[in-house]
């Protein structure tokens, strides 16, 4: 490998938050005693860690560190782990065919003269991200590529046809209702336990069998919910990278998934897309663009039901908050609840969020302007809607453990926080760890009280325990 190229090795790391030495130390002084008692306490210094990382090494490391790494990163080998990390145009070692190379916005864009490019293209990232297990590990998101997708999407119209004789399988009705019913069962699942749980359940179906079916044989009609069927499971695959903290892979599945509604021509589905992107464009640091497309979903889904509308309405002052538009967020909650308000219980049935769902959103909102009463009042009242859905509940307690300690309320606070460490384990979500690791640092901040050393003890041996 050449000298000074990033390694696998920095990507997983940098994924689990554990890129700084400090973190690192922890977590290999961990496992290594726990593979071998004559390792205990042992971990390769500082500047050994920074040497690893970029890939200024020759060979492999001792077989001690390369055994203790190889349990800290399972499924990966010493080679993998020191080998240069691969980029998305690069082809699999099994031999997956590569995603060609091409600029940022051919790469990102929508291609909408030639729907068989872009079927090739999503199918393609399936296949990628099936075969390889560290597909787009730790890339970042491009804030270009985010509006030029959904421009595409605004202006565009819908494919004249997709009607497709390829010779392939014939394809029906009964199998894009049968995508809609794995894709609703994989959103429960997602609701409830985190992103990763069904994932590769998901995506296996998805390269396995809808692969098969777009590039199969079908009629216009059929064509149009299949492609709208794909659109809405490859939204939910973003949205789970992107509750596991895989932003790149998540970016490149929603603009193929506005793609896919774009040729089904199901605008509301492509509003609900438009607003995924805004939040993982404000989760990403790119506030202008979030704004932008929560409010192109709003836009575009101005005819959808009004549980829809609740949704887009919802994100949108989600986004507003990160710009401090406070007359925008208040009116964004406004219009959101009386969508809600206005919905019937079929529509609530498939909605992508439930009433604590939305009063815990709009709970965040409150404080994050400022008006802490508010938010205080909503969270309460959130709560109480969030007993049976962990990962929401879980935001929710650590958003009330943090009002605590804006209230210097120690006590209460940590009684928040055990709960969310209590709801953790059943959970796949990298965004509830990244909340608790700020409200630790948050809780830290009163002093080193003996409730506060406690919680932050148990804290660590939390995401210790992850480790082995």
């Amino acid at each position: 490998m050449a000298q000074g190229t990033p390694t696998l090795l920095k990507a997983l790391l940098r994924e689990q938050h554990w890129q700084t030495y400090r973190r690192f130390r922890r977590g290999y002084i961990k496992v290594a005693g726990a593979l071998d008692p004559d390792l205990a306490g042992s971990c390769p210094s500082e500047s050994t860690f920074r040497r690893w990382l970029n890939g200024r090494i020759e060979g492999l490391p001792r077989a001690e560190p390369c055994a203790v790494l190889e349990k800290m990163f399972p499924g990966h080998t010493a080679e993998q782990l020191f080998g240069p990390y691969r980029e998305l145009t690069q082809a699999d070692d099994a031999g997956t065919d590569p995603i060609p190379a091409a600029s940022a916005v051919e790469v990102y864009g929508l291609n909408h003269q030639d729907l068989s490019r872009s079927i090739e293209t999503v199918t393609g990232l399936w296949r990628q991200d099936v075969h390889r297990r560290d597909f787009l590990q730790g890339a970042a998101t491009v804030s270009a590529a985010f509006i030029a997708p959904a421009l595409d999407f605004l202006v565009q119209p819908r494919d004249e046809t997709v009607e497709r004789n390829s010779g392939g399988k014939r394809v029906t009705m009964a199998d894009a209702r049968l995508i809609r019913t794995v894709s609703d069962q994989a959103r429960t699942i997602d609701q409830t336990f985190g992103g990763a749980r069904y994932r590769t359940a998901l995506l296996g179906f998805l390269d396995g069998e809808v692969s098969e079916m777009l590039n199969g044989t079908y009629s216009d009609a059929v064509g149009r919910e299949l492609h709208a069927a794909a659109a809405e499971a490859t939204c939910l695959l973003g949205w789970m990278a992107h509750d596991i903290g895989r932003y790149g892979l998540a970016q490149r599945y929603y603009t193929e998934a506005l793609r896919l509604a774009q040729a089904a021509g199901d605008t509301s589905q492509g509003a609900s897309i438009l607003s995924f992107m805004g939040y993982l464009a404000r989760d990403s640091g790119n506030h202008r663009e979030a704004v932008q497309l929560t409010r192109a979903g709003v836009t575009r889904g101005s005819r959808a039901t009004p549980a829809v509308q609740a949704h887009l309405h919802a994100f949108e002052a989600w986004a507003l908050v990160s710009v401090g538009d406070k007359r925008g967020v208040l009116a964004a909650i406004d219009n959101a609840t009386r969508g809600f308000d206005r919905s019937s219980p079929s529509d609530l049935d498939l909605a992508e969020m439930t009433r604590g769902d939305l009063l815990g959103l709009f709970g965040h909102c409150y404080t994050s302007l400022g008006m802490t009463r508010e938010g205080e009042e909503v969270v309460t009242e959130a709560l109480v809607e969030l007993e049976s859905s962990p990962r929401s509940r879980s935001f929710c307690v650590l958003h009330a453990a943090n009002l605590a300690v804006q209230h210097r309320d120690a006590e209460h606070a940590a009684v928040f926080g055990v709960e969310a460490l209590e709801l953790l384990p059943t959970l796949t979500s990298s965004r509830v760890e990244d909340e608790l690791r700020a409200f630790v640092k948050h809780l830290n901040t009163l002093g080193g009280s003996a409730v506060i050393r406690d919680f932050t003890e148990r804290a660590h041996d939390y995401e210790m325990a992850r480790v082995c």
